[in-house]
Order: structure tokens, then C-alpha cells, then sequence
């Protein structure tokens, strides 16, 4: 059995007590591009209407599943919530009955990095 890590994975042959029991196989791969993780704000995941937006501009959220965006989507109440915590509310770009597209920046938040305390022992 071979592999080649060149956009292309190649199989030769699989034997089994002497006999040939499979032969041959050429995928290509496409390579795909990193997206960015979308974490210094909240983006839409799919076309929808803003219903709720109960985060004000400089609000601080520290708790998991506090939401900062309500978006209406195909008749679901999807709650949009920070993926890294904590996090300040920079700016609101949206108002709610606002019609938004998949991808669109919602939210934009400030990352707000703790320093560890050192304990003294």
C-alpha cells in the first residue's frame, strides 16, 4: 500500500495470504483554504431576520450561552452567542427587523485577554 501527499493518494495493491484482493485507486484532493474562525465577531450563519439584540456597545460577556444576537431563520430563533469568552460588545452593525445574508458581520467584539495570577507557594 503507498501514499503520496502531493494532492494525489495513490493505492497500489492489497494482498491477503498471497492473493491480490484489491488493486488500485487515484483520488485527487483539492486543498482547501483555512477560513478565518470569525472570533472578534459574530457572523450570520445563514439569511435571516435580527429579532432580539440583547447586548448594548460596550457590554462585557463572560458566561457560556449569553446571547448577543437573536436572528429569526426559517422559522427558528437562533441565539448567536461569542466563541471566545471573555468579550466587550465593540460595535452593533445591525438593528433588529434588519435582513441579513449568510456571512454578514453582525457584531463586532473586543477579545478581552486575563491575566493568570501566579500563586505564591
Amino acid at each position: 500500500m503507498g501514499i503520496k501527499i502531493k494532492k494525489i493518494i495513490t493505492r497500489k495493491k492489497i494482498k491477503k495470504f498471497r492473493k491480490v484482493i484489491w488493486e488500485g485507486l487515484k483520488i485527487k484532493l483539492p486543498i482547501r483554504k483555512p477560513r478565518p474562525a470569525h472570533t472578534d465577531h459574530i457572523v450570520a450563519p445563514m439569511p435571516g431576520t435580527i429579532l432580539r439584540i440583547p447586548v448594548k456597545v460596550g457590554d462585557t460577556i463572560k458566561k457560556e450561552r449569553v446571547p448577543a444576537v437573536v436572528l429569526d431563520a426559517m422559522k427558528m430563533h437562533n441565539e448567536l452567542c461569542p466563541k471566545i469568552l471573555p468579550c466587550r460588545v465593540e460595535e452593533i452593525l445591525v438593528s433588529v427587523g434588519d435582513a441579513v445574508k449568510k456571512g454578514d458581520v453582525l457584531i463586532k467584539l473586543l477579545v478581552i485577554i486575563e491575566k493568570k495570577k501566579k500563586d505564591s507557594s
